[in-house]
Order: structure tokens, then sequence, then C-alpha cells
């Protein structure tokens, strides 16, 4: 219709931040999204979101406890692939995106 090019779709997943507000529940060693509701992570359910969307790539940052993410989920979601970018320190969204401006089209 608009011409869009429905291949190689990718999506950006924020995952760095330390979750201060929520410290009661990670005790400050879970990083946010790997909180587990109903028996699985967080970042589980927005990742089986993403791939019933066929998407095919995900960016995800990290930063807080971000190896637990890396060492979970690996470099693939079912049929998608996941990139990871680490923050030394947290830039915020758009920092982020900056980090990852050469892997988004």
């Amino acid at each position: 219709m608009f011409g869009v090019n429905w291949t190689n779709v990718k999506a950006v997943v924020l995952c760095a931040g330390k979750g201060r507000r929520i410290r009661d529940i990670t005790d400050g060693e879970i990083p946010k999204p790997m909180i587990e509701v109903d028996g699985a992570p967080i970042l589980e359910y927005t990742l089986s979101s993403l791939e019933s969307q066929n998407i095919d790539e995900v960016l995800i940052n990290l930063h807080h406890k971000g190896g637990v993410i890396e060492k979970y989920f690996g470099s693939t979601y079912g049929s998608m692939d996941i990139k990871y970018f680490w923050e030394e320190s947290l830039r915020g969204t758009s920092g982020s995106l900056a980090q990852m401006k050469d892997n988004l089209n």
C-alpha cells in the first residue's frame, strides 16, 4: 500500500535500567526484565509477542546485571536473532538508540 518493505524487521527492547523503584522486588540482584510473572521472565513475554508479529531481529541494550539476560536468552529466541548492546553507564533512550544506529535501517 505505501511501499513498506516488511523483510528484516527489527525491534528495540530497552533493558538497561537499574530498577530502583522496584528494588523491594529485585533486591538489586535481578534485572527488571527477568522478574518472573506466572513462571517466566517479563522479557520472555515481550520476545514471544515480537516473534508472533514476525520480527526478524531484536536489539537489546544492557547495563545492570545484563549478563543474566544475555545468558538466559543467548543469541536467538525462536526464529529471531538477538543482538546485545552494552552500556558502561546509563545513556537514556536516545543514547541507547544512538549506540544501535548502525544496526537500524
